[in-house]
């Protein structure tokens, strides 16, 4: 029984961890597609990551300002 609730938790969790990386992900690519072009050139993800942070810190601004 808590084997099946703390299953049921994860899977919900990474559920949304891979929702909002997808959401981010889809942002940066139609809001910055040159970072993610230059990224995918060199074959290295530092910018991406990057990107996605820079993009996830406005998105917190905007909810803290919305608040």
């Amino acid at each position: 029984m808590i084997l099946t609730r703390v299953s049921i938790g994860v899977a919900g969790a990474a559920a949304v961890v891979s929702a909002l990386l997808v959401t981010l992900t889809m942002w940066v690519l139609m809001t910055d597609p040159t970072t993610m072009a230059a990224a995918v050139d060199r074959g290295t993800v530092a910018p991406i990551v990057r990107a996605l942070a820079d993009a996830l810190v406005d998105v917190f601004c905007l909810l803290v300002r919305y608040l």
